[in-house]
């Protein structure tokens, strides 16, 4: 029972986890192509493959792999 309750957070992390980096890349695409918004639209877009990685290693932690 306690495998799948594993793998079932898992799996709720990898897969919520990958709206998060679609949302910063969704918010950085919106933003008006405008001078005043060009540092918000690149945090927003480095901040998606970050929070990629961290979403990546946190499932490698939730996750028993044989």
């Amino acid at each position: 029972m306690a495998d799948l309750l594993n793998s079932t957070l898992g799996f709720n992390v990898f897969v919520l986890g990958l709206l998060l980096p679609l949302g910063f890349l969704f918010a950085s695409w919106s933003l008006p192509r405008q001078q005043r918004n060009n540092d918000r639209r690149l945090l927003l877009a480095l901040a998606a493959p970050v929070s990629l990685l961290l979403v990546f290693l946190l499932f490698r932690g939730l996750v028993d792999w044989p």
